[in-house]
């Protein structure tokens, strides 16, 4: 299985540029309104709803274990498969690390997280970690998180700004959710 973790302007792009090839999660904050274009240029899709948040917030929508289970059930029959939140950070990765868990073991998994991106939402882990019914799953992604706790995502803002120039520069934009 190909795993891709991507935010909404580079989730966009790829799938514009890639129609019909990608199964694809979307990770919607509570709030968004999204478009029909992941249903018109993937394979299959599923739409999650949840906000980026790790305790209970007002107006805020927390994830709960059937959401996660859907998107394990759902991921184990793709083969090329997008997960993709607003920023392609924290609960993309979270959800996309687990599901690579599930089907190509903890170091694929951890390999696919890449500090200088991803942050993985903690309550997302937590959430789904009795889901997988493998009691290494925690210890996995907490070796990972150790050994990048140094790495901050702020220090690599510019990078990460520059990427967004980049796909704005070759006319992408973000379809996936209304503006």
């Amino acid at each position: 299985m190909i795993i891709e973790i991507r935010n909404y302007l580079a989730a966009s792009h790829l799938l514009n540029t890639e129609p019909s090839k990608w199964a694809a999660i979307v990770i919607l904050d509570s709030q968004c309104n999204a478009t029909d274009f992941v249903a018109n240029h993937t394979t299959a899709h599923l739409l999650l709803r949840f906000d980026d948040i790790t305790t209970p917030r007002y107006g805020k929508r927390m994830v709960d274990s059937r959401a996660l289970q859907s998107a394990l059930d759902f991921a184990a029959d793709q083969e090329q498969l997008i997960v993709s939140c607003r920023a392609g950070q924290s609960r993309s990765a979270a959800v996309a690390h687990a599901i690579c868990f599930q089907n190509n073991g903890a170091t694929t998994a951890n390999q696919i997280l890449n500090p200088r991106r991803h942050y993985p939402n903690r309550h997302v882990i937590e959430t789904v970690a009795p889901l997988l019914d493998d009691p290494t799953y925690l210890t996995t992604f907490d070796e990972w998180a150790r050994e990048h706790a140094n790495i901050k995502i702020l220090d690599y803002f510019d990078e990460i700004k520059a990427e967004f120039d980049e796909l704005e520069a070759q006319g992408a934009r973000n379809l996936i959710v209304t503006p």
